[in-house]
C-alpha cells in the first residue's frame, strides 16, 4: 500500500517601516531647503534614503520585509547626510534596535527602540565677529605723556570681561 505524505510548512511574514522626525531649533525652515537621511543596517550598508522639506518633516523609510527566521534583535542607524547650512549643527545619529517576534500563529510583531526619541534636531547658532572702536576724550585738563587708561569690555554673552590698556600721548604736543 502506498501512502501520500502531507507536509505542512510554517511561515510568518511581516513588514516594518522606520520613521524619524526632523526638527530645526533657533530658526525657521528656509524656502527650498531640504535634508536627506539614510537608513543603514548593522554592517553600515545603506538600506534606504529619504529627503524631507519644510512641508514634510516626517522621515518615512520604505517598509522592510521580515520572516520568522528574522525573529530577534536587529540594529539600524538613521544618519543625516550632506552639508549643513551655515550656523546649523549636525544632528546625532539615531540608533534603532528593532525586535522582531513570532507568535507562532503566522504573525510577526515589531518593537522599535529609537535613541533621541526618533528625532533629528539641528540647532541654529549665529556666529560672527565685530571690531569695536572707541575714542577717549579727556576734558578739563591736558593729556600727560605716557598716560594710560584701562577700559573694560562687558555685556551679555561675555563670560570674562576683557581689559584693554590704551596708552596715549598728549595729542597737542
Amino acid at each position: 500500500e502506498k501512502y501520500n505524505t502531507i507536509v505542512n510548512t510554517y511561515s510568518a511574514e511581516g513588514e516594518f517601516g522606520f520613521e524619524a522626525t526632523k526638527v530645526l531649533e533657533g530658526r525657521d525652515w528656509q524656502s527650498g531647503e531640504s535634508y536627506s537621511f539614510v537608513l543603514k543596517d548593522k554592517d553600515g550598508n545603506v538600506v534606504d534614503t529619504q529627503t524631507v522639506d519644510k512641508d514634510h518633516t516626517a522621515v518615512s523609510f520604505k517598509k522592510l520585509k521580515y520572516t520568522q527566521a528574522d525573529a530577534g534583535e536587529h540594529k539600524y542607524t538613521i544618519t543625516e547626510t550632506g552639508t549643513m547650512p551655515s550656523g546649523l549643527s549636525k544632528s546625532e545619529d539615531i540608533n534603532v534596535t528593532l525586535t522582531v517576534t513570532d507568535d507562532k500563529n503566522g504573525n510577526l510583531g515589531f518593537k522599535a527602540d529609537y535613541s533621541n526619541n526618533g528625532t533629528i534636531t539641528n540647532t541654529y547658532i549665529a556666529t560672527g565677529e565685530v571690531q569695536l572702536e572707541a575714542t577717549k576724550v579727556l576734558e578739563g585738563r591736558v593729556w600727560r605723556d605716557g598716560e594710560s587708561f584701562d577700559f573694560e569690555l562687558s555685556g551679555d554673552g561675555i563670560d570674562t570681561p576683557e581689559i584693554v590698556a590704551v596708552t596715549e600721548t598728549n595729542p597737542t604736543a
